[in-house]
């Protein structure tokens, strides 16, 4: 049986395939088919109750339709917002992560600032209150009711001594250079003969003490 249908030669009633426009025996044109269109349902007949429930279906199809289509929708903007609120995280959490190890790395590398020496606080230099006069070797010198009696050329070694006990530069003096010198040491020389008398002087600043001297 062959899969091309064969139609019937009006003029000559042979058959030849279906597809030929003309018949190939007599030339004859192939008829027209006539195409007897389907009877229409009573749904397809406007006004009867078969169309009423026929659109009320189609419009509850509509409806669910609808509301499927919204759904899809909202499901697919809720996916997508998901995903762009994890991507987000996401880039948030890289940029914590990456300025977390740059402050690491910075504070690795970074040069420790050098302690500063504490200044040391000045100690108070102390005061001389009070300076006594003694004899090299001997006892104290200063004051009225001591000091010491030579004659004219005599040396004597004077040591002064400031309180509270500290090493200070002593200057020394004589009231009477005609009676007796004293140098920078202490070292004082008697000049004047019986009868004369005068006073070496040690002074620290302000504070100095007195040493009687008389001549014989």
């Amino acid at each position: 049986m062959s899969l091309i249908p064969n139609t019937v030669c009006r003029r000559c009633h042979r058959e030849y395939p279906s597809f030929r426009g003309r018949c190939p025996y007599c030339g004859t044109k192939k008829p027209r088919e006539v195409k007897t269109a389907l009877p229409e349902s009573d749904s397809a007949v406007r006004g009867t109750e078969a169309a009423r429930r026929a659109a009320e279906s189609m419009n509850w199809q509509l409806l669910i339709g609808g509301i499927l289509l919204v759904c899809v929708i909202a499901a697919t903007v809720a996916i997508v917002s998901v995903n762009l609120s994890e991507r987000v995280e996401e880039t948030e959490t890289s940029a914590r992560a990456e300025a977390q190890l740059a402050q690491i790395a910075a504070e690795t590398t970074a040069v420790p600032a050098p302690t500063p020496t504490p200044t040391p606080s000045p100690t108070p230099t102390p005061t001389v209150t009070s300076l006594a006069i003694y004899e090299q070797g001997g006892g104290q010198v200063d004051g009225p009711e001591r000091g010491f009696m030579e004659s004219a050329g005599t040396q004597v070694q004077l040591v002064a001594q400031a309180y509270p006990l500290m090493d200070v530069e002593v200057t020394w003096s004589s009231t009477d250079e005609s009676v007796a010198t004293v140098d920078e040491t202490g070292l004082v020389t008697v000049l004047g003969g019986y009868g004369t008398a005068c006073e070496i002087v040690a002074s620290v600043g302000s504070v100095s003490a007195r040493c009687p001297v008389w001549g014989r």
